[in-house]
């Protein structure tokens, strides 16, 4: 079905009689009564000119009697097209996407006892700021979700309001880590074939690095953070607009990249540093901050992993786990959200207004934290996760799984992404406000 662009023209007629009319709206005021049979109100334009993503304008005429109308282009729609008696409407008028590639225009011809009137339409193939327009452009409201399924190969994907577009062909491994709207343009960072990749509106650029763990458009600068491994270490890599950046020039035995925020010249880095000293391995919990690293659990006590950050005002939360808790730090300053009974760990922090919410799992529950108080997405009979949480004004988001499972809970309702034949795997949700 095509997407019709509604604009809303207001068309108001008069009538002949001294009686009061009522109008298409309801209003029993009685019109002005035009000196011709049809005409335009005063400083009312009959040529209109629309962009695609413009606002509706309004047209306003009178008539004496009855009236039709006729289009000239198929493209053009109007509603209602007629009308039996004096009196005013409100007609919308309603666009086909322009995809032609150039201008266009059309006629509305309405008439009533002999006299026509025309509306003359120009409708660009652009948008008001110039740019191409696309109909399949991400919208308010639009919710994307980025992850993977595996059926002997891992397929990235990306579902746009519960469709999935596969993003490779399962001919290599890969992964959807991450998803960000900025204006009409789509972000996904990942992994294809063992290089770390940042698909843009579904094209794929690669990048020197391993993996593509998160991406984050400031202004219009596009940040990524990931790793690449050499040998037997890892690096912590950084790309502004694809060029890689002198942000830490440590080398680790193993390392994860989690999340980016990017706000006024700071650029924050969550992730996990992975060292082995022979008889068993740690981890550590990081916030690197312009390359600057900040540890958050003491060496050699317990393990720990940072998973997401998100900037505030001034306030930096860090959500992960350490040892068997799941955690929140805020400015350095741990909060546990769990009582150690069950593993668990916080995957993901979001902040709105003063309320911050974190998703992660408490043993085999997928839960929501608001406030530090947990809220249970799962029944606990499997093992599932909450691995992304996003707020648009009153409604919350969070995409996990659940099972076999890729999931999207919205206001703690679960909807399911796949039928479950095959596992899947939901990290990341981005909501179009």
């Amino acid at each position: 079905m095509k997407t019709l662009l509604f604009l809303s023209l207001l068309l108001t007629f008069g009538c002949s009689k001294n009686d009061p009319l009522t109008n298409s709206s309801g209003d029993n005021s009685t019109p002005t009564k035009p000196d011709a049979d049809i005409s335009f109100a005063a400083g009312t334009a009959s040529n209109q000119t629309l962009y695609a993503d413009e606002i509706p304008s309004t047209v306003s005429f009178a008539t004496k009697d009855a009236w039709t109308s006729s289009i000239s282009a198929s493209w053009v729609t109007i509603s209602p097209d007629h009308g039996d008696a004096a009196g005013a409407y409100t007609i919308t008028i309603g666009l086909q996407p322009n995809t032609t590639g150039a201008d266009r225009s059309a006629k509305i011809a309405i008439s009533c006892d002999g006299t026509t009137i025309t509306v003359n339409i120009t409708q660009k193939a652009v948008n008001k700021d110039g740019t191409a327009y696309n109909p399949n452009a991400p919208k308010s409201g639009d919710v994307y979700v980025a992850g993977y399924e595996y059926s002997g190969k891992i397929v990235a994907i990306l579902w746009k309001n519960g469709v999935a577009q596969n993003l490779t062909d399962g001919s290599n491994d890969a992964n959807a880590n991450f998803v960000l709207v900025s204006g009409s343009d789509v972000y996904v960072a990942g992994m294809d074939n063992g290089s770390a990749i940042l698909w843009k509106n579904g094209v794929e650029q690669k990048l020197n690095g391993t993996n593509a763990y998160s991406v984050f458009v400031f202004g219009s600068d596009v940040y990524v953070a990931g790793t690449r491994d050499i040998l037997n270490n890892s690096r912590v890599i950084l790309w502004k607009n694809g060029v890689e950046q002198n942000f830490d020039n440590g080398t680790y035995q193993g390392v994860y990249v989690s999340s980016l925020f990017v706000t006024g010249n700071d650029v924050y880095v969550s992730g996990t540093i992975l060292i082995n000293n022979g008889n068993y391995a740690f981890m550590y919990a990081v916030l690197w901050k312009n390359g600057v690293s900040q540890v958050f659990n003491d060496f050699y006590v317990n393990s720990a992993a940072a998973y997401s950050v998100f900037v505030s005002g001034s306030d930096v939360y860090v959500a992960g786990a350490y040892g068997k808790f799941a955690v929140l730090w805020k400015n350095g300053v741990e909060q546990q959200l769990t009582n150690g009974t069950n593993s668990a760990s916080a995957n993901s922090v979001y902040v709105s207004g003063n309320d911050v919410y974190v998703s992660g799992n408490d043993g085999n529950f997928a839960v929501l934290w608001k406030n530090g108080v947990e809220q249970k997405l799962t029944n606990g009979t499997i093992q599932a996760h909450a691995e992304s949480v996003f707020v648009n004004g009153n409604d919350v988001y969070v995409a996990g799984n659940d099972g076999n499972f890729a999931v999207l809970w919205k206001n703690d309702v679960e909807q399911k992404l796949t039928d479950g034949t095959i596992y899947t795997w939901a990290s990341s949700v981005f909501v179009v406000k």
